[in-house]
C-alpha cells in the first residue's frame, strides 16, 4: 500500500512538471485541488501548515520573527491578539487591515521568488498557500474582544441568548462576519458552545457572559444561527471554529490556569456538553450553519477517559478518548467531510503545569507531537517556550525541525501529517478558491463608516433586558412611576481601570457617565426635559468604597449630601471580581450601611452575568435588572427601562437559584396551553423525518398563541376537504401543533409527548405511545386495526390538555374527523374564571358619581376670594371704629387677609385630609377653612393692638 502511494506521488509530480508547472504563477493558477497541491509540497512546507502561531508586535518586516516563520517555514497561519500588541490604539482597523495584507504578501512573495529564500530551505520555490489569519472577537468589549475600537460594539453571547431570538443571533453574526472579512480575517475563533448548567460554579465565573445560556438545545440553535450569519456576512470567506470542545460549562476550575476535570458519564456529556456541537456539525455541508472547525480544550472527561487520576491526560492529548468522541455518528460524517480539529493554546499555563507541576522542565516538541497524534489537525501555539530555550521563536524552530525529521523517518507519522494537511488545504480552498494573491487580500474594501452597524446591538439590547426581581405583577406596586424631573438621582458605576493590551494606555471598562449621558440624551432638555442634569450625580464604585472606609473624609461630603437628598439610587454593576476589590461596593452598602438607602428607590442594572446579588441582597433593592452586556446600546436601554418607556421583554437564559428560576422547569411545556392536534394528509404533507417538519418556524416571537376556549368547540381538522379514505390496516399520521414553554417559545427538541388512543366500546385509554418533539412539533404514525370510532389526545407534562381528535372509520372506508377543544383547567391565577355549570346574574350596580378634582375648582376659588374680601372689610371696620384709627383698621384687615390666604394655600396643597373633606363637603368646607384663617389672622392683629395699647394708653381713645 505504501509503495503504491509513493508510486502515485512520483507519477503525479512528473505529470505536473511536463504540463507546464515550471513557473510559480502558472502553477498557483492551475493547482485547483488539494490533492494536486499536496503532491508539490516538501516535508518542511507540510509541517509548517500544521502550526497556527501567535506573535508579538506589529512589525512584520525583514528581521522580525514572524517574517522568518512565514518566509522560511511557511506556517499555516497566525492568531492576532491584543495581549501580544498586534493592534495599535490609533486607527486600529486600518492598521490591522494593512498588517494582515502585509502578512499575506510575505507568503505570496516568498513563494513567487520575490523574496530570496536561504539555501537551507527547499531548493525550488515553495507552493503558495495563503495564511489563516485567526481572531477571537466574542463581543462585549474587553476582555472578550481583541479589537476594542473601530468595529461595531457587539453584545455578549448571553445577551443574545436572553432574547431567545434566532434572527437576532444571525444578524449579529452577519455584522461580525462582514467587518472581520473586510479586515482580512479568515478564521474566526468562536463562538463558545458551553452550556452553563449552574451559575454558582467556577466555570460560570470563568465564562461569565461568554455563553449563549444553560440549555443545550438553545445554545446549539443560537450557535447555528450565529455561525450562519458569519458565513453569510463574510460571503463564505471565513471559517468558523467553535470554542471549548467538548464543553467546559461544568468544569471545576478555569481551564486557562490548570487542567480541569468534568466528571460526567458519556450519556450525560451527549445530553448536555456535546449536544450544541452536534447541532452545528450535523447539518449538510451546504448549510451555512455548519461549523468548519472545533478547538479542543485542555480538559479531562470521565465519560471518555474513565476514572480520572493525576496522570490522566487532557482530552487534547489523549488519542483513545479523542477517537472515541470522533466515532460518534454526529461527528464522524462531519470529520470525513473535512471538519478541522485545532488544539487550544499549547503554551498555556494549564498545559505547562500538567506536564511539569514545578514549571521547570517543559519539553515543547514532545508536547506538540503528543497533541498532534491525539487527533488535532492544527496546533495553536503562543508563548510556547521549552525549558532551556531563550524564547518562543527558538522553541518553534526546534519543534518544526523535530516534526520534519519525524516525518522523514516515520511513515505512519508522515501519513498522519498528509491527512491533516489535506484537510487544511481543502479548508483554505473553500475560503479562497484558487490560491492567487488577488483572491486573498481585501485592500479594496473602503473603511469609511466602518463599525457603524449598531442597530443590531440596539435590537439585541431591547429584547434582552430582563427583570429579575420583583415579578412583573409586583413592579407596578413598588415602582408606580419613573423619576420625575425634580427628583435627585445618584448613580454608582463599577468603572474599572484596565489595560486592554500589553503596551496600551490605561483606560476605563465603562465610562463614569455612560448611564447619566444616556438619560440626558434621551430625556434631557433637548428631549422633553423629563430629566435635568443638575439633579444627576455620578460616582464610581471606588469613590463609594472610599466613602465607606473614610466617612469623615471631607472629600466625601458632596457624595454623602447628594446621597442623602436623592430619591433614586442607581447601581451599574459588572461581576464580583477579586482582582477589582471595589466591585463589591454595593454588597458592602447593603450590609454595612443600609441606612444610606432607606426610603429610596434602589435600582440595580447588572451589565454582566446576573449573579452579582444573592437572594438576601436582592430582597433589599427595589428592582434588579439584567442586561448582560456593557456595549453602548445597553446603557440607552437601561435608561428607557428606568423611565418606564420600555417593559423588559427578555428572559434569563440560565438558571438563577437566588430568585428560584430553574431553566429546566421554565423550558418545560406550559401547563396552561391546549395542545393542538391534526391529522396529516399524506397528499399535502411530507412526513419524513421530523427534522424537516414543513411550516415550522423556530424563531420565537412570531408564534401564534394557542386558542384557549372556555367551552368545548368542535371543528374539523385542517385539510379535511381532501381527506383520503382510510381502511383497516392503513396507517394514519397525527401531529401536534407547536408546543410552547413558560416563556412562550417553542419547547426544546426532544421534549416528551404522549399520544393516547381510545377505541370505541372499550373503557379508558387503551393505548399510549411516547415520542418527542422536533421544532416544537411531535408526530406519530398509528396503524388502524379495526373500524369504528377512535379518540386521540396528547399530553406533554406538565401540559395535560389537548384537543381530541374523533375519527370515525366505517367499513366502506369513509372517514369523518372532528377536533374537540376542551375547557381549560382552572389554575391558581388572579384572573376570574367562570365554570360551565355556573350561571352568572349581573347584580344591580349604581352609576358611580363623577370623580371630581381633589383641589378647589375655579368657582370655589372665586367663593374663597369673596369670603376673604368680606372678612378683610369687616376686620378693617373693626379697626377703625373699635380701635380708633384707620391705621389699625388697615393692620387688622391685612392680618385677616394673610390668615385667609394661608388657609386657602393649605387647601391647594392637596393633602390627604383636605382631599376627603373637599370631596365630601365641597364649597362649604372651603368657606369654613377660609373663615378660620381670617379669624386666626384677625386674632393676631387683636393681640398686637392690645399689647400696643397697654404700653400707650392714649391709643385707647
Amino acid at each position: 500500500m505504501k509503495m503504491m502511494w509513493r508510486f502515485w506521488q512520483v507519477i503525479t509530480i512528473m505529470a505536473l512538471i511536463f504540463t507546464g508547472f515550471g513557473s510559480v504563477p502558472a502553477r498557483a493558477a492551475q493547482l485547483s485541488s488539494p490533492e494536486a497541491q499536496l503532491l508539490t509540497m516538501t516535508a518542511e512546507e507540510k509541517i509548517g501548515q500544521l502550526f497556527l502561531v501567535g506573535f508579538d508586535g506589529t512589525d512584520v518586516g525583514d528581521g522580525s520573527e514572524i517574517y522568518d516563520l512565514i518566509t522560511e517555514y511557511h506556517i499555516g497561519g497566525v492568531v492576532l491578539m491584543a495581549e501580544n500588541r498586534n493592534f495599535t490604539t490609533v486607527d486600529t482597523v486600518a492598521q490591522a487591515q494593512g498588517m494582515i495584507e502585509a502578512l499575506q504578501r510575505l507568503e505570496w512573495e516568498s513563494s513567487s521568488g520575490v523574496i530570496d529564500i536561504e539555501a537551507s530551505s527547499s531548493a525550488a520555490s515553495p507552493a503558495y498557500i495563503p495564511l489563516f489569519v485567526g481572531l477571537k472577537q466574542i463581543g462585549n468589549g474587553y476582555p472578550g474582544d481583541e479589537i476594542i475600537t473601530g468595529l461595531t460594539p457587539l453584545p455578549s453571547q448571553m445577551a443574545i441568548g436572553a432574547t431567545w431570538n434566532l434572527d437576532l443571533a444571525n444578524r449579529v453574526g452577519a455584522v461580525l462576519g462582514e467587518e472581520l472579512n473586510a479586515l482580512g480575517i479568515n478564521l474566526y475563533l468562536g463562538p463558545n458552545l458551553d452550556v452553563l448548567e449552574s451559575t454558582n460554579s467556577e466555570a460560570a465565573r470563568s465564562l461569565g457572559v461568554n455563553t449563549f445560556g444553560g440549555d443545550p438545545f438553545w445554545v446549539g440553535e443560537m450557535a447555528k444561527a450565529f455561525i450562519s450569519g458569519i458565513h453569510t456576512g463574510s460571503e463564505n470567506r471565513m471559517l468558523v471554529v467553535a470554542q471549548n470542545f467538548p464543553g467546559t460549562g461544568n468544569s471545576d476550575r478555569p481551564p486557562d490556569s490548570e487542567v480541569a476535570t468534568v466528571r460526567k458519564s458519556l450519556e450525560q456529556l451527549k445530553q448536555i456538553e456535546l449536544a450544541p456541537f452536534f447541532t452545528v456539525t450535523t447539518p449538510t455541508p451546504s448549510d451555512p450553519g455548519r461549523v468548519d472547525g472545533l478547538m479542543v480544550s485542555h480538559i479531562r472527561y470521565q465519560g471518555f477517559q474513565g476514572n480520572i487520576r493525576a496522570t490522566t491526560r487532557p482530552i487534547s492529548f489523549d488519542s483513545n478518548a479523542f477517537q472515541q468522541i470522533m466515532a460518534l455518528p454526529e461527528f464522524e460524517t462531519w470529520r470525513e467531510d473535512g471538519g478541522l480539529i485545532i488544539s487550544d493554546n499549547l503554551g498555556s499555563l494549564a498545559v505547562r503545569r500538567f506536564f511539569d507541576p514545578n514549571e521547570i522542565n517543559f519539553e515543547a516538541p514532545q508536547v506538540a507531537r503528543n497533541a498532534f497524534l491525539a487527533g488535532n489537525d492544527m496546533l495553536y501555539v503562543d508563548d510556547f517556550i521549552a525549558s532551556g530555550e531563550p524564547d518562543a521563536f527558538s522553541t518553534l524552530e526546534s519543534t518544526l525541525a523535530f516534526f520534519v525529521q519525524k516525518y522523514r523517518e516515520d511513515s505512519a507519522f508522515a501519513q498522519r501529517v498528509d491527512g491533516s494537511v489535506m484537510k487544511i488545504l481543502s479548508a483554505k480552498m473553500d475560503v479562497f478558491g484558487e490560491f492567487i494573491f488577488e483572491n486573498v487580500v481585501r485592500s479594496d474594501v473602503n473603511l469609511d463608516g466602518f463599525g457603524d452597524s449598531q442597530d443590531v446591538s440596539a435590537d439585541v439590547a431591547q429584547n434582552a433586558v430582563t427583570l429579575i426581581n420583583p415579578s412583573v405583577q409586583e413592579l407596578d406596586a413598588v415602582l408606580p412611576s419613573p423619576p420625575s424631573r425634580y427628583e435627585g438621582i445618584v448613580i454608582f458605576t463599577d468603572m474599572r481601570t484596565i489595560r486592554p493590551c500589553a503596551g496600551c494606555l490605561l483606560t476605563n471598562s465603562i465610562n463614569l457617565k455612560s448611564f447619566s449621558d444616556s438619560l440626558i440624551s434621551l430625556y434631557g432638555p433637548q428631549a422633553g426635559s423629563l430629566v435635568f442634569e443638575n439633579f444627576l450625580s455620578s460616582y464610581s464604585f471606588s469613590q463609594l468604597v472610599d466613602f465607606l472606609d473614610n466617612v469623615e473624609n471631607t472629600s466625601n461630603e458632596f457624595l454623602f449630601e447628594n446621597l442623602s437628598l436623592s430619591d433614586w439610587v442607581i447601581f451599574i454593576t459588572l461581576d464580583n471580581n477579586p482582582d477589582f476589590p471595589e466591585s463589591n461596593a454595593l454588597q458592602r452598602v447593603l450590609t454595612e450601611r443600609p441606612d444610606l438607602l432607606t426610603a429610596k428607590n434602589v435600582v440595580v442594572f447588572t451589565m454582566d452575568i446576573p449573579t452579582y446579588l444573592d437572594a438576601t441582597n436582592i430582597s433589599k433593592v427595589t428592582a434588579y435588572y439584567a442586561l448582560y452586556s456593557k456595549a453602548p446600546a445597553f446603557f440607552d436601554v437601561a435608561a428607557r427601562v428606568l423611565m418606564q418607556e420600555l417593559a423588559p421583554p427578555g428572559a434569563l437564559p440560565v438558571s438563577l437559584s437566588s430568585v428560584g428560576y430553574d431553566l429546566i422547569s421554565i423550558l418545560a411545556p406550559d401547563p396552561n396551553q391546549i395542545i393542538k392536534l391534526e391529522l396529516v394528509n399524506p397528499e399535502e404533507d411530507t412526513v419524513e423525518p421530523p427534522n424537516e417538519t414543513p411550516g415550522v418556524d423556530l424563531t420565537p416571537g412570531a408564534t401564534p398563541t394557542p386558542s384557549m376556549t372556555q367551552t368545548p368547540d368542535v371543528t374539523q381538522t385542517p385539510g379535511l376537504n381532501n381527506l383520503p379514505s382510510y381502511n383497516v390496516g392503513d396507517t394514519i399520521t397525527i401531529r401536534t401543533g407547536q408546543i410552547y414553554d413558560h416563556n412562550r417559545n417553542v419547547v426544546p427538541d426532544g421534549t416528551s409527548v404522549r399520544f393516547n388512543f381510545r377505541i370505541s366500546g372499550e373503557q379508558g385509554i387503551t393505548q399510549q405511545f411516547d415520542t418527542t418533539t422536533t421544532d416544537g412539533v411531535a408526530y406519530f404514525n398509528y396503524l388502524i386495526e379495526a373500524a369504528g370510532n377512535l379518540e386521540i389526545n396528547a399530553t406533554s407534562e406538565p401540559a395535560m390538555q389537548s384537543e381530541t381528535l374523533q375519527i370515525n372509520i366505517s367499513q366502506d372506508g369513509s372517514t369523518i374527523v372532528m377536533a374537540i377543544s376542551p375547557t381549560p383547567m382552572v389554575t391558581a391565577t388572579p384572573t376570574v374564571t367562570v365554570t360551565a355549570t355556573a350561571t352568572v346574574t349581573p347584580s344591580p350596580t349604581s352609576t358611580p358619581a363623577p370623580v371630581r378634582n381633589h383641589y378647589p375648582t375655579l368657582g370655589e376659588w372665586a367663593l374663597g376670594v369673596i369670603t376673604m374680601s368680606l372678612g378683610g372689610a369687616i376686620a378693617y371696620l373693626i379697626g377703625v371704629f373699635w380701635w380708633g384709627s384707620s391705621r389699625w383698621g388697615l393692620r387688622s384687615a391685612l392680618c385677616a387677609l394673610i390668615g385667609g390666604l394661608l388657609a386657602y394655600t393649605y387647601l391647594n396643597l392637596g393633602l390627604s385630609g383636605t382631599q376627603f373633606w373637599i370631596i365630601e363637603s365641597g364649597a362649604v368646607f372651603i368657606v369654613e377653612v377660609v373663615v378660620v384663617g381670617l379669624l386666626a389672622g384677625w386674632i393676631i392683629a387683636l393681640i398686637w393692638w392690645m399689647r400696643t395699647a397697654g404700653r400707650y394708653p392714649a391709643l385707647r381713645r
